[in-house]
């Protein structure tokens, strides 16, 4: 066996070509990846539109049909009160009777309630602690200050009643020109923002149109006197604030027969 040169083993038919091998699948994906010419922009998707979500042809049903819009009122008409003057003419023998027949109740009454509140004041000796301070707010001494200072100053008081005269003077001169010509009162604006004088008997009507202006004259006249006494400030203060609560009162818009409103309600509904 020495002298026998060694055999090699002889290749099999195939050896020569041999079939390659598969690569796997993970690895050529990954190689797919890695490489630039397969990598691509990433694709733009469109945006999704919201679903809206239907009622079931039952809920549809169910619902009650949209009401008709109610129609529109008309305009309510123009609440202007009648002339005093048409609403007296409108009146007859048996509206005036019965007018007085209520006017006399109303007096009538009116001297009872006055009369027993009088005896129930002096019966419960209110009247007695009245006439032992007549003035519990101090209103003599406040205004007997402001006359005597006025009337140190008899400078101011000519001026405020030069003033105030010649404020009655166009008072009279425009309404006689006014009843003269029969040129309307409505360029006449004073106290127009005064809620007691709204009424358009104020201004159509020349007598309460000469009463309202002639008022707010004297009423003006008195406040500015006030003002114009040289007093210390608490005893002005107070001396203003009942000079104008005695103003206020004597308005003629307080009165039944100088208040246009008061008597058309007056005759309108016979007392």
């Amino acid at each position: 066996m020495s002298g026998q040169s060694p055999t090699t083993p002889t290749p099999p038919e195939n050896a020569e070509n041999p079939k390659p091998r598969k690569p796997r699948k993970r690895a050529a994906a990954a190689a797919a990846l890695s490489s630039p010419e397969t990598v691509s922009a990433p694709k733009k998707t469109a945006p999704r539109k919201p679903r809206t979500k239907t009622a079931p042809a039952a809920v549809i049903a169910a619902e009650p049909p949209p009401r008709a819009p109610p129609p529109k009122e008309a305009p309510a008409a123009s609440s202007k009160p009648k002339p005093l003057a048409e609403v007296v003419a409108g009146q007859n023998l048996n509206s005036l009777a019965e007018l007085s027949r209520n006017l006399g109740e109303v007096i009538t009454r009116a001297n009872q309630v006055f009369s027993t509140a009088l005896i129930d004041q002096t019966r419960s000796g209110a009247g007695a602690a009245v006439a032992q301070n007549p003035d519990p707010f101090g209103i003599g001494p406040a205004l007997n200050s402001v006359w005597t200072s006025l009337a140190m100053h008899p400078e101011t008081l000519r001026d405020a009643h030069a003033s105030l005269w010649q404020r009655y003077f166009d008072i009279w001169m425009r309404y006689t020109q006014a009843a003269l010509t029969g040129a309307p009162l409505t360029s006449i604006q004073v106290g127009s923002r005064d809620k007691r004088f709204k009424d358009p008997e104020w201004s159509a009507n020349p007598h309460f149109g000469m009463l309202r202006e002639t008022y707010l004259a004297t009423a003006d006249f008195i406040t500015t006197l006030v003002e114009r006494a040289d007093v210390d400030h608490r005893t002005k203060q107070k001396a203003a604030f009942f000079i104008r609560q005695a103003v206020d009162a004597a308005s003629p818009s307080n009165f039944l027969l100088t208040n246009p409103t008061a008597l058309r309600a007056l005759v309108e509904t016979h007392g």
